[in-house]
């Protein structure tokens, strides 16, 4: 679990810093992330989704509140907050695969507002 954790810091540093493109070399290049516009599949289009968005953007924080490891694959439960140009709060379920000797972003759920 300590290297599901290790990737969200990595990820939320790069966020932090401004740094898309460091954000995303912690996904997997057949991501599914679940917006409010419908899903999106594969690491171009999640690029370009947050490039549209103005991304990244804001001090991003998050919370694991719980970690499901099963083999190769990590399912985490986890309150985020974005501060920025107005608040951005929810929750969030995210599954990371092990692969290449790291955890990669697989699938990304977000619901925002809770």
């Amino acid at each position: 679990m300590e290297g599901v954790r290790a990737t969200l810091d990595a990820q939320v540093a790069a966020w932090n810093a401004g740094d898309l493109k460091g954000y995303l070399e912690h996904v997997h290049p057949d991501v599914q992330y679940v917006t409010s516009r419908g899903p999106l599949r594969g690491l171009a289009s999640l690029a370009d989704h947050y490039r549209q968005d103005g991304a990244p953007y804001g001090s991003l924080s998050v919370e694991p509140v719980d970690v499901h490891l099963a083999g190769d694959v990590a399912t985490v439960v986890l309150r985020f907050q974005l501060d920025g140009d107005g608040l951005r709060a929810g929750w969030a379920l995210v599954t990371f695969v092990w692969e290449g000797g790291r955890w990669l972003l697989f699938r990304d759920a977000t619901l925002r507002g809770a």
